[in-house]
């Protein structure tokens, strides 16, 4: 196990509670010895949820350490919205953990130390359900001598120092010296968490922007491939996205191309991706976003370029046991509860593809291993 994931939000809208937002640190670093080391291993990807996330999990770890679990282990305001939800273990295949049950003191004054720890928040993209909590939550860290980097393309960072911390939406916040914003360049490695990962981005579609009627081009997101530089462990991590059949460009291709490699090697941990809704029907518009048979599609196109670098065919496929997990679904008006929904899709295409991937699909404050 390299990877301890705390996924801090997982919907994809349009309610304003649990959006996407994920906590990472190694695996085999407890959370009392990062906190008691000058070290700040952590890392988070996209903002759309924050402190007041973390403080749910941790007091749903409280509840399940005294063997007084709620009924849906702190996820009451996900998944008690549908009839028909499973419990959120039974979303997942991957091990599941709980290690905030044992930190002591309150869970403001433990996720503030937590937060401390936190050297790089990567950002996919300036949407607001991808950046909200970490608007609001700078204003809880002012005093604090650890600042956190957070990267991002140039698109995003410009977003920031226009829209947002410019002194009218948000304090200017850079110009007062509470925040790092750093603007990386496109497929380029940079280190974070005081070199203990590398990180490689690269340009995703997420729809078509439309200013003020004006059709300008796609939409800029982020996917992300983190290496453990300790012992050689990757994860990739999608912003929103969609899928190249839609944009008809080979975007996506390029990442799936360039991970075939770790695919082989056994180093590619996990890949994280949304799916926001199940199928539609032809012609709905998905706003730059994904369905299970666009996310199935994707993954075959990885075995291909797997099978490529292999060279041989082989009677089960390359990306076998796989740990895909699936974010950002968004929220429907009925009583049928789309995580389910989603789920049943994409293990039906996964068996009929014969591609044995492990699914997943992540709920409020779940922590898994990977």
């Amino acid at each position: 196990m390299s990877f301890e994931i705390t996924f801090l939000g997982t919907s994809g809208g349009p309610l304003e509670l649990g959006n996407c937002a994920i906590l990472v640190k190694p695996a085999l670093l407890l959370y009392s010895a990062i906190l008691e080391s000058r070290d700040r291993p952590l890392f988070s990807i996209d903002a759309g949820s924050g402190w007041h996330a973390l403080a749910e999990v941790i007091l749903s770890d409280r509840r399940y350490a005294l063997e007084t679990p709620s009924p849906q282990n702190g996820n009451l305001g996900q998944l008690a919205l549908y009839e028909d939800s499973l419990q959120p273990h039974e979303y997942l295949n991957v091990p599941y953990t709980y290690p905030y049950s044992k930190l002591e003191g309150s869970p403001l004054m433990i996720l503030q130390q937590i937060f401390s720890k936190m050297s790089a928040l990567l950002l996919s993209h300036p949407h607001l359900d991808h950046i909200q909590a970490m608007v609001l939550n700078l204003a809880g860290g002012c005093e604090s001598q650890e600042k956190t980097t957070m990267y991002g393309s140039k698109f995003t960072t410009d977003a920031l120092n226009t829209h947002v911390f410019n002194g009218v939406i948000w304090p200017d916040l850079v110009l007062l010296g509470m925040l790092e914003l750093e603007t990386v360049t496109q497929e380029k490695e940079f280190s974070i968490a005081q070199n203990r990962y590398k990180v490689t981005y690269f340009e995703v579609s997420h729809g078509v922007v439309a200013n003020k009627g004006r059709h300008e081009g796609p939409y800029s997101s982020l996917a992300f491939l983190v290496c453990d530089q300790e012992n050689g462990a990757k994860m990739l991590v999608f912003g929103d996205f969609e899928a190249d059949s839609i944009l008809r460009e080979e975007k996506n291709s390029l990442i799936w191309k360039h991970v075939a490699p770790f695919i082989l090697d056994g180093s590619l941990k996990c890949v994280i991706l949304e799916c926001s809704t199940y199928s539609r029907q032809p012609g709905v518009n998905l706003y730059g976003h994904m369905t299970p048979v666009h996310v199935m599609a994707e993954l075959q196109r990885l075995e291909t370029f797997c099978a490529e670098k292999a060279g041989k065919r082989q009677s089960s496929s390359f990306v076998k046991n796989l740990n895909v997990i699936v974010t950002h679904v968004k929220e429907t008006y009925d009583s049928r509860d789309p995580r389910r929904r989603i789920l049943e899709e994409l293990q039906h295409l996964n068996d009929s593809l014969g591609l044995h991937l492990n699914i997943s699909i992540a709920t409020n404050g779940i922590l898994v291993v990977v």
